[in-house]
């Protein structure tokens, strides 16, 4: 519609504002210069077997110093393009063991009330980093993801991530397959998140993360999950989610 198109247009011209200021030393919303890439000169071989893909992620747990199911964990990066987690460290350990592919860090605040706060905050620029690498693998993670209410902010990614619309609603951008939303919760002050939109996330257990002694040796990675890894590796997956625990 030619409002959809006047909001696309309208965003457009923000971003190429706030990007000819990103030299005066203040922070671009846009988040374009803070999508770190990871691991990408990391061998030149893609994990062969699922199993590999799930070592790997214990690997980079233990150095975190925390304990949790890397087959849980592996699941939800398969089937889910939006992910629930007690403890960020599942989110990073994934990451660095997926290797050749881009994260983006953002901080979800009290006072994020509208989707335009998450388009400002990483989600239009690590969804142009996706259309720009189309073959890689992209990672948004959202820290503390209900110190606001979810649906105020999130409402319109989750019903593309459901499926319910085609594009994502008040824009005319499509959600790209290669990319990844990891949420972390905040469990003491966070807000209570509604079924309808947990039934949308892959959950990982809270009860399934234990601390441990790190063990001080880096992971080193040198194969990568590639787009083509995660389409066949669903197929000898089982499985694992759990929205009892957010409620």
């Amino acid at each position: 519609s030619a409002k959809k198109q006047d909001i696309v247009s309208d965003f457009n011209v923000i971003k190429e504002v706030l990007s000819l200021g990103a030299d005066n030393g203040k922070t671009n919303p846009s988040g374009k210069s803070e999508i770190h890439p990871v691991y990408l000169d990391a061998g030149i071989n893609e994990y062969e077997y699922l199993e590999d893909y799930q070592d790997a992620i214990k690997d980079q747990l233990g150095v975190f110093g925390l304990k949790g199911s890397s087959s849980v964990m592996a699941s939800l990066i398969l089937k889910h393009q939006f992910i629930l987690v007690p403890d960020v460290r599942l989110a990073y350990a994934t990451v660095n063991a997926t290797g050749r592919c881009y994260s983006y860090t953002s901080y979800a605040e009290v006072g994020w009330q509208s989707f335009d706060d998450m388009m400002d905050h990483g989600l239009a620029a690590i969804m142009e980093s996706c259309h720009t690498h189309a073959d890689i693998p992209h990672f948004l993670i959202i820290q503390n993801i209900n110190i606001s209410y979810v649906p105020t902010y999130l409402q319109p990614l989750l019903d593309a991530v459901a499926g319910y619309v085609i594009s994502i609603p008040g824009t005319d951008l499509i959600l790209p397959e290669n990319l990844r939303i990891i949420g972390i919760v905040t469990p003491d002050t966070g807000l209570p998140i509604p079924m309808s939109c947990l039934r949308i996330m892959g959950c990982y257990p809270k009860d399934k993360i234990f601390e441990i002694e790190k063990t001080g040796v880096k992971a080193v990675f040198k194969k990568y999950l590639s787009l083509t890894n995660i389409d066949s590796f669903k197929e000898d997956d089982i499985e694992m989610s759990s929205d009892e625990y957010y409620k």
